[in-house]
């Protein structure tokens, strides 16, 4: 599972699991997205450095105009991931994701 899938597959779980009224991923695949983003959490982090940034998560509407200027800012102190939300589909597509 590819880091973007496992991101994607956890943010539909967790939607699920307040109530919007979606399937459920299927258990399997929900314990394969937590091993995958915990294995790739251990790589980057495999030189001993302990400094975790916090995750800043923004949901945006398709066709949303981001400030590169602003994001840059964003970058250097926080882990930035962008959805895109398509509200008719209910389906996100993650923009970037910064370590």
């Amino acid at each position: 599972m590819t880091e973007k899938e496992a991101i994607l597959l956890l943010i539909t779980y967790n939607d699920w699991s307040r109530g919007d009224e979606i399937p459920m991923p299927e258990p399997k695949q929900i314990g394969n997205a937590i091993d995958t983003v915990i294995q790739l959490w251990k790589q980057r982090n495999a030189d001993g450095s302990k400094t975790i940034k916090p995750i800043l998560v923004a949901k945006l509407r398709l066709n949303t105009k981001i400030d590169e200027e602003v994001l840059n800012l964003l970058k250097q102190d926080y882990h930035v991931i962008i959805e895109f939300e398509d509200i008719e589909s209910s389906k996100y597509e993650i923009l970037e994701c910064s370590y």
